[in-house]
């Protein structure tokens, strides 16, 4: 993690210039990360929800895996892609969305974010999570599966 400017609720920004603000909402918080072309926000809730990765693609570093949920939408003035993330053995997945100005601004910002599984040891950039799912991807787990069902390795 030598090249983070700013480690943030497990994601390792290493862009030039970045500004971060934070708001506590009681049961969470929001985090804010500007950079000159792009914002990432980060939601972070004690109520814990557990969304179904079985289908999810995989993106891998060395031996470590996570599994992924990118969907992504174009809008009139930029574009905006909201990553969803687990590994087995984690209940509550971690995400992040980003909006950016162009489609080489959200290259640049997949490139410089990366999410950190094992502080020091495991880091996988957003470049990575190459596979864009539709919209509706994003589903719970169903009633009566246990989050190992839901997230398999």
């Amino acid at each position: 993690m030598a090249g983070c400017l700013v480690l943030l609720a497990g994601f390792c920004f290493t862009g030039q210039h970045l500004d971060m603000s934070m708001q506590n909402f009681g049961l969470g918080y929001v985090a804010t990360v500007k950079a000159g072309s792009y914002d990432a926000e980060i939601i972070g809730t004690d109520v814990l929800t557990m969304h179904d990765f079985r289908k999810a693609p995989k993106a891998c570093a060395g031996k470590v895996c996570i599994r992924y949920i990118k969907t992504c939408t174009d809008q009139a003035q930029d574009v905006r892609c909201e990553y969803r993330m687990t590994w087995p053995g984690l209940i509550a997945d971690g995400g992040v969305a980003i909006t950016a100005q162009n489609r080489d601004a959200l290259a640049q910002a997949e490139h410089e974010i990366q999410k950190v599984i094992y502080p020091g040891e495991t880091e996988i950039p957003l470049s990575d999570m190459t596979i864009v799912l539709d919209g509706d991807a994003l589903e719970d787990c169903p009633a009566g599966m246990t989050t190992a069902q839901c997230n398999p390795a």
